[in-house]
């Protein structure tokens, strides 16, 4: 007599994330008859599962969010293009700026390409003098930015600040919003 099978629960958010991750590494590297499903616990893999044959990656991906971009970069009033850690604009001021020019990690080394990415037609960054708030300025972006390597570029439209523009060198915050 054979056994009835068990009723499998329905998938979990993490469920979702885990065949996500999986299907990532399957890319890197095939599995092998070692591998262990995550869902089933079976081995040898792989079997027929419905987790890798038809996995709904929709509701992982929708999980996965990129935060906002928020860091310090270093100012610098030259025109392009930034290197490590600065950000620049294309007139070396900020209120007639219609370019932001801003390198893929901050100041200390934070890799924010995936937040650059995902910049759109009117979002906002405030640039701000990191030691004196009082000194701002908002550019709106009048476009997607494009990726030149190691720095981003976005057309911009000045939309506001005070104070004077902060000397080169001087370390601001950039966010956006």
């Amino acid at each position: 007599m054979s056994e009835a099978p068990t009723q499998q629960a329905a998938p979990t958010t993490q469920d979702y994330i885990d065949s996500l991750v999986w299907a990532l590494n399957v890319i890197k590297s095939a599995p092998s008859a070692a591998d262990t499903c995550p869902w089933h616990g079976k081995t040898p893999f792989p079997h027929i599962c419905s987790y890798y044959t038809n996995p709904d990656y929709s509701k992982a991906l929708a999980l996965i969010t990129v935060p906002a971009l928020s860091g310090i970069w270093v100012w610098n009033t030259q025109t392009l293009p930034p290197i490590a850690g600065q950000v620049r604009t294309n007139t070396g001021k900020w209120n007639d700026a219609t370019t932001l020019l801003i390198w893929i990690a901050d100041n200390a080394g934070n890799n924010v390409a995936a937040a650059l990415a995902q910049v759109q037609t009117g979002n906002t960054f405030k640039l701000a003098h990191n030691t004196d708030p009082t000194r701002w300025a908002t550019l709106q972006a009048t476009s997607a930015g494009t990726l030149f390597g190691s720095y981003y570029s976005f057309p911009v439209r000045y939309s506001g600040g005070a104070g004077n523009l902060p000397n080169s060198g001087t370390q601001v915050s950039v966010n956006q919003t």
